[in-house]
């Protein structure tokens, strides 16, 4: 017989890169009724206001920086940001580059976003059952509703162009599938 010793490949004293104090839904888990929306980062970010250091704890979330980046709302120098954020050697090196994060234009951007979406078009598809404790499935239906509730309100067959991203969206839907915003 051959006994080898092998070191095991974990720290003593773990300091994991990515931390979450409240942790974003994973992506790709419609199934499990977790589905990512713009809903989910103004409740994500909404803690965190006025505090530069818990602005930076919620940046160290991997999936909420995933979703983030798939938004393309922010640029590459602002994803650049984030990663120097969360390396951080200090709290008040991370405070400082969170400032400058906030005061960015893309960061501007989608705060304007969140704030000018209504809350259906942010919970649009959203596990929001989750959120508040609901039974339901979870998925808000008031898109679907609002196109077959008014019996053919003036709504055409054709697509429609959304006036805030100019993105073509079906024309069943009654926000915009690319920035969550209301059709009219």
């Amino acid at each position: 017989y051959l006994l080898v010793n092998l070191t095991h490949g974990f720290p003593n004293e773990p300091n994991p890169l990515f931390k979450s104090e409240g942790p974003f839904y994973i992506e790709n888990r419609e199934h499990l009724h977790q589905v990512q929306t713009l809903g989910l980062v103004k409740n994500h970010i909404a803690g965190a206001q006025g505090s530069l250091d818990k602005m930076a704890a919620l940046l160290s979330d991997f999936h909420f920086l995933v979703y983030l980046s798939s938004l393309d709302i922010l640029s590459a120098d602002n994803v650049k940001l984030i990663g120097r954020i969360i390396t951080a050697e200090t709290p008040e090196m991370s405070a400082q580059l969170t400032g400058e994060l906030l005061a960015s234009d893309g960061w501007q951007t989608l705060s304007l976003m969140l704030q000018e979406a209504s809350e259906s078009d942010l919970n649009h598809g959203a596990g929001s059952a989750m959120d508040t404790g609901d039974s339901s499935d979870g998925f808000s239906s008031g898109a679907q509703n609002t196109s077959s509730a008014g019996g053919g309100s003036g709504r055409s067959s054709s697509p429609w162009a959304c006036r805030h991203c100019t993105f073509e969206n079906s024309p069943a839907n009654a926000s915009c599938d690319m920035c969550a915003l209301p059709r009219d």
